[in-house]
Order: structure tokens, then C-alpha cells, then sequence
């Protein structure tokens, strides 16, 4: 169970070998930049089974759609291997991750239809605390994986490679970070993940790992940071690499949060590296809140 206040989180992105095609799929349960859920808590305890989504966004060329429709606790159905948020839901069956996805996107309404599947190749059952207290969690559970993306709308198909891991805490996530970036990559037979996080305490943590098949998880000597241009709502961005790096595009640009696709310089057509920055800090605003449920919708039956 998730405690009150508390979150947890499943995230996958996939890309295909050329890079045009993206995915990205994360379920919440108590959906931590919720406008909703955030107001709740400054009030009291809040259930987090009250605030659910799944949030989908598909990459196409220089195309993108985005979907998170917010759902109370009777659209949330979960067993051992399944999770079900409304019409949408991720079922372990024979050792592969079925995803359904029945949404639809912010704020013009199409519909976003289809099935994922997912086919571990790397997986890992470590755990990190993140934030010093026990009170934040990371499970990188699965750094690579073959996906299979099948979607009618809209019109979308191709094979590719996936990743997986999982967040949850027992407090609100701006309660122990003031911000945060996270990068993953591919380096041959390694998936290269950097976590770097700005502490509220003031304290940095930073985690440089590197996941095989034949050697599971090792840590890394610290990577540098490549600062490139802020997003066009100020948001910093420093991607960790060994190699010097090129943006290719940004994927989303929020007043709170960026996600961006670059390549590796030298390392082929197929090396993609996906890096997400997060500003807890500016989350905090008042204006940003008041601009969430334009992007964020929720549904009250």
C-alpha cells in the first residue's frame, strides 16, 4: 500500500533504433505533480489511491501527443500482476509487461489506443534510498528490454528498446528535493544510468551505474555533467556522458520539467540517450499549479 501523502511510480520509455519513434508510459499512484493531490495534502493527510493516472506520450518525427487524465480510487484495480487505472492498464503475463492504453490527449482530446509489450533483457532487483532518510526509492528493475509498440490511435508501429524502473516514497517528492536529473544510455552491451538530486537539505546525491546482462549492476567512477541551453521555460539541463553529446530534440518543455533525446558523438545511428531535468523549486509556484490541470484533467466519476 501506498502511505498517505506518499507516491509510487512505474516508468518506461522506448525508443526505436532510429530514433524517430518514442514512447513513453508512466502509471501513478498518487500522482506526484497532481494540482489536485497537492492541494489535498496541504490540507491534511491525502489518499493517494485518489489521485491515479496514466500518462502516455508518443514521439513521432517532430510530432508529439500527450495524455494524463487524473482518476479517483474506484478506477484503480490491482493484483500481484496487474495494474489497472481506468480503461488502461499494465498485466505481467509469462514474464512479458502487456500494456493497454485507452486515453485520451491534453488538452484537444484524441484518443491514444493501442498495446505495448515488453520483453526484459537486463533486469535488476536493487534498490537506492535517495534521499538519505529512507523515505524515497529508486528500483531500476529492468535497463533494458526488447518493446513491441502496436498502436491504432494514433496510427503507430515498430520494435525497438525499452526501460523500466520504479519511484515511491512516503512523503511528497518536494518535500525531500529541490530538483533533480536523470539520464540513460547505451554503451555497447551496458546501459549507462546517471541520478544526480539536489537534496531540500541541501545535500547532493548522485548515482553512476552501468547494467549488463552477464554483469549485472556496477557503479561508475562519477561522469561529467555536459551543461547545454536551458528549455524555453528556463529549465536547466546537464546530461551526464562519457562521450560529448549532441540534443537531437526536446521531447517536452514544461514550466517544472524537460525531457530531451540526444546522441552520443561517434557512437552510430542506434546510442540514444534520454534525459529528464526536474525542477521541484519552480513545481512549488503558485502560477505553475494554476496552469497544471490544462495538461492534467481530472475525472470525478
Amino acid at each position: 500500500m501506498v502511505p498517505n501523502n506518499g507516491y509510487h511510480w512505474w516508468y518506461i520509455d522506448a525508443l526505436d533504433e532510429s530514433g524517430q519513434n518514442g514512447l513513453v508510459i508512466i502509471a501513478f499512484v498518487g500522482s506526484v505533480f497532481s494540482p489536485y493531490y497537492y492541494g489535498k495534502r496541504q490540507r491534511g493527510d491525502a489518499n493517494p489511491e485518489e489521485f491515479c493516472a496514466v500518462n502516455v506520450g508518443i514521439y513521432s518525427g517532430g510530432r508529439k501527443q500527450w495524455s494524463m487524465t487524473e482518476r479517483k480510487a474506484s478506477a484503480l484495480q490491482r493484483s500481484r500482476d496487474q495494474l489497472a487505472i481506468g480503461p488502461s492498464s499494465l498485466t505481467w503475463r509469462d514474464g512479458e509487461l502487456e500494456i493497454m492504453l485507452r486515453e485520451r490527449s491534453a488538452p484537444l482530446g484524441r484518443k491514444v489506443k493501442g498495446r505495448v509489450l515488453l520483453k526484459p533483457e537486463i533486469r535488476s532487483d536493487l534498490v537506492f534510498n535517495l534521499d538519505g532518510r529512507g523515505r524515497h526509492h529508486w528500483h531500476p528493475w529492468c535497463a533494458q528490454a526488447a518493446v513491441e509498440v502496436d498502436l491504432v490511435k494514433p496510427n503507430r508501429s515498430w520494435n525497438g528498446k525499452a526501460y523500466m524502473d520504479s519511484n515511491w516514497g512516503s512523503e511528497p517528492l518536494e518535500d525531500g528535493f529541490s530538483s533533480w536529473e536523470w539520464s540513460r544510455s547505451h554503451h555497447g552491451a551496458e546501459v549507462l544510468v546517471d541520478y544526480n538530486s539536489n537534496r531540500i537539505d541541501g545535500s547532493k546525491h548522485s548515482l553512476s551505474l552501468a547494467f549488463s546482462a552477464e554483469k549485472g549492476c556496477r557503479e561508475r567512477s562519477q561522469v561529467n555533467a555536459h551543461p547545454i541551453r536551458k528549455t524555453g521555460w528556463g529549465i536547466s539541463r546537464s546530461p551526464c556522458s562519457e562521450q560529448s553529446l549532441s540534443l537531437v530534440r526536446t521531447l517536452e518543455d514544461t514550466p517544472f520539467y524537460a525531457r530531451s533525446l540526444f546522441q552520443t558523438a561517434g557512437s552510430g545511428n542506434s546510442n540514444w540517450l534520454v534525459h529528464e531535468s526536474l525542477s521541484l523549486d519552480r513545481f512549488r509556484s503558485p502560477w505553475v499549479r494554476l496552469m497544471l490541470p490544462f495538461r492534467m484533467p481530472r475525472k470525478f466519476n
